[in-house]
């Protein structure tokens, strides 16, 4: 299942200055009826999915496809969400890299990236 990213211990019951602020980041995706994949982007950044990282993005009933953009060497980690009667039920991490471009596709039960530049 899906739950939010605790803060860290040192935060408890406590507010400091630029560190312990209280906030939760939700991604919103939009579904498709009977989607299984929904693309959740890079689950460490505020701007999640953007148009300079993904040069496209295609979403069937049973598959996903995407096509990353990131600089050489970087490694960008994605998070997907598995969908079952329109719930999310698991959350997959993949990580692209270390090419400049690279090829997301998920299909059944899991995701993969190829490097493809």
């Amino acid at each position: 299942s899906l739950v939010p990213t605790p803060r860290p211990a040192s935060c408890a019951g406590r507010y400091e200055r630029d560190y312990c602020v209280g906030f939760e980041l939700w991604t919103l995706t939009p579904l498709e009826s009977g989607q299984r994949f929904a693309l959740l982007g890079e689950l460490d950044k505020v701007v999640a999915v953007s148009p300079q990282r993904f040069a496209s993005v295609a979403v069937g009933s049973r598959e996903l496809a995407a096509t990353v953009t990131h600089a050489p060497n970087e490694t960008v980690r994605l998070g997907v969400a598995i969908m079952e009667d329109g719930a999310p039920t698991t959350l997959l991490r993949v990580e692209c890299g270390p090419a400049r471009r690279s090829r997301l596709g998920c299909g059944e039960d899991s995701c993969s990236c190829e490097a493809i530049l």
